[in-house]
């Protein structure tokens, strides 16, 4: 038997629940009276059958009502309904929870399916969509979509090792059950009860070696790619900001005074000033001299051919997996790293000068490299490679 706080709790629910019935219904605030009497009608429908519509002939309904699986949406329907078949509010409600038709799972991908397509959905998508909600429908051949429970949820998507795999299946299925609950055809979205979004491991942000950095400044010393090299290597410049270097009018007139002037360009993150440091200044130098751009015509084909030279075997190609490390914007990332490794590194300055937050320094960049590393990295000047 249960207790009597736990009555006592069941019945301040149920109060609650029509409570809320009725406001939507009347657009106002029952009372004490017209309240009691709803809970009395209540407990007079549990006793008898349910009236039913001599065209409709649906099967006789349970004894009692779980509220819970009541929507604003069955409401709203249930409020028609009563209208329709001259009955009281809570054989609306309860005949329309009870007494809606099974839906297999199979009819409702189908169903699905057809919606999608009418969203104008790409034929791959929909094939995705297809492919996966069969799987888990061949798993469980025999549910409805109202008995798809938080178990069956799980069992289905740790059949899969790879977290990413999770991931994808796991928004799938909490996409089609959000559509299902829209629809009427289930009382809540099992996969939400089931478990998180699987959380996917953050890659590591690759940096270059100071012997890998050295490789790339030796191969492309005597081209016109060292340019582009030598200032996202030591100024950490982004590739962006690079190219709008380059596509200024005058880009010597934004190198001066011992910095790089980026306050006029369109910015990522603020616009700034991002001083030169010592070992930048005999490549800019070279630069001048021997009038190299800072991004030529041609960069984008080379500098692929440039990395996965300086790399070679641990190099992944943009085709790589989410969890295979990032190889991309490696020499500003470099630059963050070993500056912050130097002695007498200011997270305040380096955030300055850089464009991030400390937050994403303290998390990405620091403590990586020691400190002999960063004084090599730093000492790569055009005379000692």
């Amino acid at each position: 038997m249960p207790s009597d706080s736990s009555a006592e709790a069941n019945f301040s629910r149920e109060r609650d629940q029509w409570r809320q019935i009725y406001f939507r219904v009347h657009g106002r605030e029952p009372d004490e009276a017209e309240l009691s009497a709803l809970l009395a009608s209540e407990a007079a429908s549990r006793a008898r059958p349910l009236r039913r519509n001599s065209a409709a002939k649906p099967g006789p309904p349970p004894p009692s009502l779980p509220l819970t699986a009541v929507t604003p949406d069955d409401i709203d329907r249930s409020v028609l309904l009563s209208q329709q078949n001259h009955l009281s509010l809570f054989e609306a409600v309860q005949g329309f929870v009870h007494l809606r038709p099974a839906v297999t799972m199979s009819a409702a991908v189908s169903e699905y399916l057809i919606a999608k397509r009418c969203q104008g959905l790409r034929e791959d998508s929909l094939r995705g969509y297809r492919d996966q909600l069969t799987v888990f429908n061949e798993q469980f051949p025999d549910l409805t979509v109202a008995q798809v429970t938080p178990r069956h949820v799980i069992d289905y998507i740790f059949r899969w090792a790879n977290v990413c795999t999770r991931r994808h299946r796991w928004q799938t299925l909490a996409t089609f059950f959000a559509w299902a609950q829209r629809r009427g055809y289930c009382p809540g979205n099992p996969v939400f009860l089931a478990m998180n979004r699987p959380a996917r491991p953050r890659p590591e942000r690759c940096i270059y070696t100071p012997d890998e950095a050295a490789a790339i400044l030796r191969r492309t010393r005597e081209t016109d790619q060292f340019g582009y090299w030598a200032v996202a290597l030591f100024a950490g410049l982004r590739t962006s900001e690079i190219r709008w270097l380059e596509e200024h009018p005058d880009p010597w007139s934004l190198v001066r005074c011992g910095v790089i002037d980026l306050r006029d360009q369109p910015p990522k993150s603020y616009p700034r000033v991002v001083p030169i440091p010592p070992v930048l200044v005999p490549w800019l130098e070279r630069m001048l001299r021997r009038s190299v751009s800072f991004m030529p015509a041609n960069h984008w084909v080379v500098r692929e051919r440039v990395k996965r030279s300086a790399l070679e075997a641990r190099y992944t190609n943009s085709t790589a997996s989410p969890e295979q490390s990032r190889f991309h914007n490696m020499p500003r990332r470099s630059c963050i790293c070993y500056r912050l490794a130097l002695p007498g590194a200011s997270y305040a300055e380096v955030c300055h000068d850089m464009g991030n937050s400390e937050q994403v320094l303290r998390s990405h960049y620091a403590r990586r490299v020691s400190r002999d590393e960063a004084e090599r990295y730093f000492s790569l000047t055009p005379d000692k490679l």
